[in-house]
């Protein structure tokens, strides 16, 4: 008989970068999603950096959403890993 039951969850977020506009010759939609990339990787990174401060009073997990969902995971309350590619793949083969 099961005592307790332990619910979790699982987020894969891929953190790939933008290269530039000009770099990549991007334009249209592409543009617009790389833009969007940057912007919500420079919001992690204000996150990022007002943690490591000694001063924190306030974060803002608001401006992103990629902030939003690691906001958890950033505040100590699970845990943040990287994988590889390859590791992604055999850990789904391993929960699937």
């Amino acid at each position: 008989m099961i005592d307790k039951i332990i619910y979790s969850t699982l987020n894969l977020i891929d953190l790939a970068g933008s290269e530039g506009v000009s770099k990549a010759k991007t334009e249209g939609l592409r543009m617009r999603e790389g833009a969007n990339i940057n912007k919500s990787l420079l919001a992690l990174s204000t996150v990022i950096s007002k943690l490591a401060s000694k001063d924190c009073s306030f974060i803002n997990y608001r401006d992103s959403k990629l902030t939003r969902l690691l906001q958890p995971y950033l505040g100590g309350k699970g845990f943040l890993i990287q994988l590889k590619p390859q590791e992604i793949r055999e850990l789904l083969l391993f929960v699937l």
